[in-house]
């Protein structure tokens, strides 16, 4: 296999692991996903999304299997 397919392969797998993680830690944030409300933010502004710190907190406990 070339190494530009190995490449693909390699980051079609990171993808898939960070949308994995982040649906776990989304979950742990909010199980009802009834109260979670995604709004329009600014990286330049000084409002911070309601679920920013939780959501970062949860990211960095989720667990996935080697």
């Amino acid at each position: 296999m070339r190494a530009c397919g190995r490449r693909t392969q390699t980051e079609a797998a990171l993808l898939y692991d960070a949308v994995h993680v982040l649906a776990h830690a989304l979950e742990r944030v909010e199980p009802s996903f009834s109260r979670l409300r995604l709004v329009n933010l600014s990286c330049d502004g000084d409002q911070a999304w309601a679920f920013g710190s939780s959501l970062y907190s949860y990211l960095n406990l989720v667990r996935t299997n080697n």
